[in-house]
């Protein structure tokens, strides 16, 4: 089997930047992906214990979205090139209890219609974390620790100040990193109000021989808590962008926070694993 391996921080990266904590999270993942000539896969997942003490919540604002993400890179002749990533599902309910849907990473033989996913709920009222393998039927419930603190959203978002940042490499020769206040503005249906942070490398400071600028944006919804939209300029990945779509402001349906009917619960503590097959067809 070729074997594919991949790393993803479920609660640290792989998604929107979190607004004082846009989705709750218990543990962070690791895994890998064993892929075979016959179109088989095998995956194992690890979970570990978060490295930043127990998870808050936030009750009585409740969303459901689909958060998208895509690389854009645009080449010397002008054409672009873009990769969209699969997209990831987010709901809260006015409990605070929240359901995220992230796909697998992809390896080289699955398309993205064929990859798995593992549910996970936080519901701080039951006092649990729970990961749905719902290739094998198996709820894996991790306890935690009551009570779970309660968010509570900053009246206004506070901007850092203009700033000069010394940079290493091969010049002595410092970026320059200004921050600037943006919005409010509408995006998907909620206000949300915006930094960009743009930095200025100078000609030398990493090998480059014209000076560089990379910018990067953040819009936050206040009212929701999330980050709605999230872009990064860089001339040399190209533009990643992030965005949370098809915003519902209804409460979720209350089965998606429950352990499906038919699906055995297995009692955890960090950390464990979970491992499944499939075909990528």
């Amino acid at each position: 089997m070729k074997h594919g391996n991949w790393i993803v921080f479920l609660c640290l990266a792989s998604a929107l930047p979190a607004a004082h904590g846009q989705m709750q999270k218990c543990s962070m993942v690791s895994g890998g992906v064993m892929n075979g000539l016959d179109g088989k896969y095998t995956a194992t997942l690890t979970y570990n214990p978060l490295p930043m003490g127990k998870p808050g919540m936030l009750p009585g604002r409740p969303y459901a979205g689909e958060e998208i993400a895509q690389r854009v890179k645009t080449l010397p002749d002008g054409s672009r090139v873009v990769d969209p990533r699969p997209s990831t599902f987010h709901y809260r309910d006015s409990a605070g209890r929240t359901r995220t849907e992230r796909p697998l990473a992809r390896s080289s033989v699955m398309n993205r219609a064929n990859i798995p996913v593992v549910p996970e709920i936080f519901d701080p009222v039951e006092g649990a974390c729970v990961y749905l393998d719902t290739v094998n039927r198996v709820a894996h419930r991790v306890r935690i620790e009551l009570p779970v603190r309660v968010l509570t959203p900053p009246e206004g978002l506070t901007f850092p100040m203009p700033v000069t940042v010394a940079m290493g490499g091969k010049s002595n020769a410092a970026a320059a990193s200004a921050t600037e206040r943006l919005g409010p503005m509408t995006i998907e249906g909620v206000e949300a109000r915006g930094t960009r942070t743009t930095t200025t490398y100078p000609a030398g400071a990493m090998g480059n021989d014209q000076p560089m600028t990379v910018s990067r944006e953040n819009w936050v919804s206040e009212e929701l808590n999330v980050t709605v939209l999230s872009k990064v300029t860089d001339p040399r990945q190209g533009e990643d962008l992030e965005a949370l779509v098809n915003i519902s402001r209804e409460e979720p349906d209350g089965s998606l926070f429950e352990i499906p009917r038919g699906h055995r619960v297995v009692e955890e503590t960090l950390p464990f694993q979970i491992t499944f097959s499939g075909r990528a067809e």
